[in-house]
């Protein structure tokens, strides 16, 4: 498994950081859409496909709130 989280992060970076100063869930969604085909351009695995679909989903849900507000970026927290 360590091999896997390997090569997705020498793709895509940090991915939670990438995901945490997206503005809204949609673009965050589009974010991993566009990792994942980064990733499939230089490895066809299915297996780290899956996993860097899991990985990010579970990045998405603890980032975004049922709005699809970032609870992460400070103009959200004014707000609340």
């Amino acid at each position: 498994m360590k091999e896997e989280y390997e090569i997705i992060q020498k793709y895509c970076g940090n991915i939670k950081k990438r995901i945490q100063v997206c503005r809204s869930k949609a673009i965050a969604e589009s974010l991993v859409e566009q990792l994942c085909i980064e990733v499939n351009d230089h490895c066809q695995s299915h297996v780290i496909q899956n996993l860097l679909k899991h990985h990010c989903r579970r990045i998405i849900d603890y980032t975004f709130d049922s709005q699809g507000k970032n609870l992460f970026l400070e103009e959200n927290h004014e707000n609340t």
